[in-house]
């Protein structure tokens, strides 16, 4: 594997062991923990979206290979939600997140993450983590439309116009698969397909500070949703949400990514993202969280279940043979 492409993985796995946190922890009392996460989390994992894509791939190519990694995991989630909901329906330890199978079936045909106003009236229920497998199967599309043009200030030019779309159609109503999270993605899709180019992070310590401050004073005007395209100044949020993600980035590889242990459980965890946003999907929609051995528990859950299925696929693919 190169070098470059296996720090990435690794990066992958951090962030998701980040995502975790920022979803079990309790906003109101660590405000400021759960806005400096919100926004490097998701945009980061953009970022390395956009590093892996091979812009030389046709749209039809990108479009069945997103079928078939994004769109049919979600399909499969979806369905097993159904499954356990109604399950719970007869079990007291674990919760019914939704009322009936029309319910779920409404919620995920929608296809967006938090419970807001849609093109049909006010929804009470979102997807949970796996909005992020409809918003990556989208924004790489669009991205692939955009490599298209070729030059690269018009790239630049339609990146905005695309990325001011999906801030301004938030303000309106939430459309419907994550499309304005694919919209806002482009810039940092756009971020990652340069470091791919150039096979490295160009940044002194001068610029990393400042990557420092910036994502702080974002963090203390708020949260970075990307789940509903939300940043209380988008202009300012996303500068400085590159920013972070260069930070992150810089910071992991030249100290996380050292540390033998850690890159080896971050690279799995990387390896398996997908799998990782299903499984993290199930646990939180239907485990109870309310003290903070619960949430350390949850994380724990969530680990161990990705452990435990990569190793059962492996034993029947072992058996087989």
């Amino acid at each position: 594997m190169d070098t470059l492409k296996g720090r990435m993985k690794s990066l992958v796995g951090l962030v998701f062991i980040l995502l975790m946190i920022e979803q079990v922890i309790n906003a109101q009392q660590h405000i400021h923990i759960y806005q400096l996460l919100t926004i490097v989390t998701v945009p980061t994992i953009f970022f390395v979206v956009g590093y892996f894509i091979d812009s030389t791939r046709s749209f039809s190519h990108l479009l069945l290979n997103g079928i078939k990694k994004m769109v049919i995991p979600y399909v499969i989630t979806s369905i097993v939600i159904m499954a356990l909901n109604i399950l719970a329906s007869h079990l007291s330890w674990i919760k019914q997140p939704f009322s009936d199978v029309k319910t779920i079936i409404k919620t995920f045909a929608y296809g967006i993450g938090w419970p807001t106003d849609t093109l049909f009236g006010e929804s009470s229920f979102g997807v949970g983590l796996v909005w992020l497998l409809l918003a990556i199967f989208f924004a790489t599309l669009i991205f692939n439309l955009v490599t298209k043009l070729k030059k690269s200030w018009l790239m630049v030019i339609a990146i905005v116009m695309l990325t001011a779309a999906g801030y301004w159609f938030r303000t309106i109503v939430q459309l419907p698969w994550s499309l304005e999270a694919a919209l806002i993605a482009q810039p940092f899709m756009y971020f990652g397909s340069l470091i791919k180019d150039q096979q490295k992070m160009p940044m002194t310590l001068a610029t990393f500070f400042v990557g420092i401050i910036l994502w702080s004073i974002s963090s203390i005007s708020g949260a970075f949703d990307f789940t509903v395209a939300y940043n209380p100044h988008p202009i300012f949020g996303t500068i400085a949400s590159l920013f972070a993600v260069s930070v992150i980035y810089v910071f992991h590889d030249r100290v996380i990514y050292q540390i033998k242990p850690l890159q080896i459980i971050l690279k799995y965890l990387g390896d398996h993202f997908i799998l990782g946003l299903s499984v993290a999907t199930l646990v939180l929609l239907f485990i109870q969280i309310n003290s903070v051995m619960a949430n350390v528990y949850t994380i724990l859950i969530v680990l161990i279940s990705i452990a435990v299925i990569v190793m059962l696929q492996k034993l029947i693919l072992l058996i087989k043979k």
